[in-house]
């Protein structure tokens, strides 16, 4: 074999474990930044959160586009992976949503159109109440909450995650039917109408991304709950020469109330809280 440079024992070291385990049970991080790498993606374009991911298998990437190789490493790790405004290209931990702060609280006079109506959708669109989970490797498990099919019937998803950590399979299947057993209500039409808000709030809404804690505030009183809490999935932005809109694409951030240790309020098991993976 020629080289163009030394070798190093570090590139040695990656170069012996890439050819005899495929460089299983790294990070998702290093694993999404080795794919991008490879693909010639500059590391300068490059962010990504320290993966809760530890155990990524060996993927046999013949014939897969490196996008959807990243993406079913994001799929283990249970974060988005996107491009960001800038062009870069950042994956999102699972844990950076878990007790996340609220990046923005907009009254909800100026998150609804003038000219179309706004609501509450309460439906089954995410449920889930059974969930089989399989590592590389290893057997499927199945998590299913009994009480939800006998109300609801089944509304089943399966995983097939790179891991080589059975564990953490079971703790994926256990967090998605925990999490969404139960339909949720969500607003459905809601638009930041960004011509009719003050300086301070233009500047709040502009800086809503993927994975920011969005809350609607001041909502009507027919509305049971207030706030709208909700974790921001993207956006469409319009401008015209009339109007500038801001649409974000949201989720229930409800179930990023996590069990944290050491935290005087979250480190209580109970209703409020969640044992997160």
């Amino acid at each position: 074999a020629v080289w163009p440079s030394a070798l190093t024992a570090a590139r040695l070291a990656e170069l012996y474990t890439a050819g005899m385990t495929g460089s299983s049970g790294e990070s998702s991080d290093t694993r999404i930044a080795r794919y991008a790498r490879l693909a010639g993606v500059d590391p300068s374009q490059v962010s990504l959160d320290v993966g809760a991911s530890t155990s990524i298998a060996h993927i046999d990437t013949t014939g897969m586009a490196p996008l959807a190789l990243m993406q079913r490493v994001a799929d283990t790790e249970g974060g988005p992976l996107l491009v960001d405004r800038d062009g870069v290209l950042v994956l999102h931990s699972r844990t950076r949503r878990y007790a996340a702060a609220v990046d923005a609280a907009l009254p909800f006079e100026y998150c609804t159109p003038s000219d179309a109506g706004w609501s509450l959708e309460h439906d089954d669109a995410g449920q889930v109440n059974y969930a089989s989970s399989t590592a590389s490797g290893a057997p499927a498990v199945r998590v299913i909450d009994q009480a939800s099919i006998d109300k609801h019937g089944i509304y089943r998803r399966d995983l097939d995650l790179v891991t080589t950590d059975p564990d953490e399979a079971l703790a994926a299947a256990q967090w998605l039917v925990s999490r969404h057993a139960e339909p949720q209500t969500r607003p459905i039409g809601l638009l930041i109408d960004l011509l009719t808000i003050g300086d301070d709030l233009i500047e709040a809404a502009l800086a809503l991304d993927v994975s920011s804690r969005w809350q609607v505030i001041d909502l009507p009183p027919q509305v049971a709950a207030d706030p709208f809490d909700l974790f921001v999935e993207g956006y469409t932005e319009t401008i015209s020469g009339t109007g500038w809109t801001l649409v974000p694409a949201t989720t229930p951030a409800d179930g990023g109330t996590v069990w944290t240790l050491d935290d005087d309020a979250l480190s209580v098991l109970d209703d409020t809280t969640t044992l997160a993976y």
